[in-house]
Protein backbone atom coordinates (compact mmCIF):
# COMPACT_ATOMS: atom_id res chain seq x y z
CA UNK A 1 0.00 0.00 0.00
CA UNK A 2 1.27 3.47 -0.88
CA UNK A 3 1.80 5.57 2.25
CA UNK A 4 3.44 8.79 1.06
CA UNK A 5 3.12 11.48 -1.57
CA UNK A 6 6.43 10.91 -3.38
CA UNK A 7 4.84 9.33 -6.47
CA UNK A 8 1.99 11.82 -6.92
CA UNK A 9 0.17 12.33 -9.20
CA UNK A 10 0.52 8.73 -10.47
CA UNK A 11 0.19 7.06 -7.06
CA UNK A 12 -1.62 8.35 -4.00
CA UNK A 13 -1.65 7.29 -0.37
CA UNK A 14 -3.93 4.26 -0.03
CA UNK A 15 -3.30 2.94 -3.56
CA UNK A 16 -2.58 -0.78 -3.67
CA UNK A 17 -0.32 -2.21 -6.34
CA UNK A 18 0.42 -5.48 -8.05
CA UNK A 19 4.20 -5.72 -8.38
CA UNK A 20 5.95 -8.51 -10.27
CA UNK A 21 9.54 -9.71 -9.81
CA UNK A 22 12.03 -7.96 -12.06
CA UNK A 23 13.93 -10.28 -14.40
CA UNK A 24 17.65 -9.64 -13.86
CA UNK A 25 18.94 -6.88 -16.09
CA UNK A 26 15.56 -6.03 -17.60
CA UNK A 27 14.75 -2.80 -15.79
CA UNK A 28 14.32 0.27 -18.00
CA UNK A 29 14.25 3.99 -17.36
CA UNK A 30 10.68 5.14 -16.80
CA UNK A 31 9.59 1.99 -14.96
CA UNK A 32 8.01 2.21 -11.52
CA UNK A 33 9.80 -0.19 -9.21
CA UNK A 34 9.68 -1.47 -5.67
CA UNK A 35 13.09 -1.16 -4.07
CA UNK A 36 14.55 -2.22 -0.76
CA UNK A 37 15.40 0.90 1.21
CA UNK A 38 19.23 0.99 1.33
CA UNK A 39 18.91 2.28 4.91
CA UNK A 40 17.05 -0.93 5.76
CA UNK A 41 13.68 -1.90 7.10
CA UNK A 42 11.15 -1.15 4.41
CA UNK A 43 10.34 -0.92 0.71
CA UNK A 44 10.09 2.22 -1.42
CA UNK A 45 8.22 2.79 -4.69
CA UNK A 46 10.15 4.97 -7.15
CA UNK A 47 10.64 5.55 -10.87
CA UNK A 48 13.87 4.56 -12.62
CA UNK A 49 15.26 7.83 -13.99
CA UNK A 50 18.49 6.36 -15.39
CA UNK A 51 20.76 3.35 -15.23
CA UNK A 52 24.46 3.79 -14.59
CA UNK A 53 26.33 0.50 -14.77
CA UNK A 54 25.02 -1.74 -12.00
CA UNK A 55 23.19 1.11 -10.26
CA UNK A 56 19.95 3.00 -10.78
CA UNK A 57 19.04 6.64 -10.32
CA UNK A 58 15.59 6.42 -8.70
CA UNK A 59 13.20 9.36 -8.35
CA UNK A 60 9.79 10.11 -6.99
CA UNK A 61 7.38 11.81 -9.37
CA UNK A 62 6.91 14.61 -6.79
CA UNK A 63 10.47 15.77 -6.04
CA UNK A 64 9.44 17.95 -3.10
CA UNK A 65 7.89 14.97 -1.30
CA UNK A 66 10.39 12.28 -2.27
CA UNK A 67 13.38 10.68 -0.62
CA UNK A 68 15.20 9.20 -3.60
CA UNK A 69 18.60 9.11 -5.33
CA UNK A 70 18.98 12.83 -4.71
CA UNK A 71 19.21 11.91 -1.02
CA UNK A 72 20.38 8.29 -1.06
CA UNK A 73 22.74 8.27 -4.05
CA UNK A 74 22.57 5.68 -6.80
CA UNK A 75 20.86 2.44 -5.77
CA UNK A 76 22.47 -0.96 -6.49
CA UNK A 77 20.35 -2.94 -9.00
CA UNK A 78 19.97 -5.97 -6.67
CA UNK A 79 17.86 -3.76 -4.36
CA UNK A 80 15.27 -3.32 -7.15
CA UNK A 81 12.99 -6.25 -6.40
CA UNK A 82 9.75 -5.73 -8.34
CA UNK A 83 8.15 -3.71 -11.10
CA UNK A 84 4.81 -2.10 -10.23
CA UNK A 85 2.42 -3.03 -13.04
CA UNK A 86 -1.16 -2.57 -11.87
CA UNK A 87 -3.13 -0.53 -9.33
CA UNK A 88 -5.95 -2.71 -8.01
CA UNK A 89 -7.33 -0.38 -5.34
CA UNK A 90 -9.11 1.86 -4.97
CA UNK A 91 -11.43 0.43 -7.61
CA UNK A 92 -12.12 3.89 -9.04
CA UNK A 93 -8.42 4.21 -9.98
CA UNK A 94 -7.70 0.58 -10.87
CA UNK A 95 -5.73 -0.18 -14.01
CA UNK A 96 -2.34 -0.66 -15.59
CA UNK A 97 0.39 1.78 -14.59
CA UNK A 98 1.94 3.80 -17.43
CA UNK A 99 5.67 3.35 -17.98
CA UNK A 100 6.54 7.04 -17.81
CA UNK A 101 5.17 10.31 -16.52
CA UNK A 102 5.61 13.41 -18.68
CA UNK A 103 5.43 15.60 -15.57
CA UNK A 104 8.64 14.20 -14.05
CA UNK A 105 11.61 16.58 -13.89
CA UNK A 106 14.84 15.13 -12.57
CA UNK A 107 17.86 16.79 -11.02
CA UNK A 108 21.22 14.98 -10.74
CA UNK A 109 21.64 12.76 -7.67
CA UNK A 110 23.49 14.10 -4.65
CA UNK A 111 26.12 12.05 -2.90
CA UNK A 112 24.61 9.80 -0.22
CA UNK A 113 24.01 11.81 2.94
CA UNK A 114 24.53 15.16 1.21
CA UNK A 115 21.94 17.89 1.52
CA UNK A 116 21.19 20.54 -1.03
CA UNK A 117 19.93 23.17 1.34
CA UNK A 118 16.82 23.60 -0.83
CA UNK A 119 14.43 21.90 1.54
CA UNK A 120 14.39 21.47 5.30
CA UNK A 121 15.29 18.12 6.83
CA UNK A 122 12.30 15.88 7.48
CA UNK A 123 11.49 13.51 10.27
CA UNK A 124 12.60 10.02 9.04
CA UNK A 125 9.08 8.72 9.66
CA UNK A 126 7.92 11.05 6.86
CA UNK A 127 10.08 9.42 4.15
CA UNK A 128 8.09 7.98 1.29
Amino acid sequence: MIRGDSMRPLLRPGDRLLALPLPRGLVRPGEVVVVGDPRGGRRLVKRVAALEGRQADLRGDDPAASTDSRDLGLIPLPLLVCAARWRYAPASRAGALPAASPAVHHAPPRAAGATSGTRPPRDPSQYS
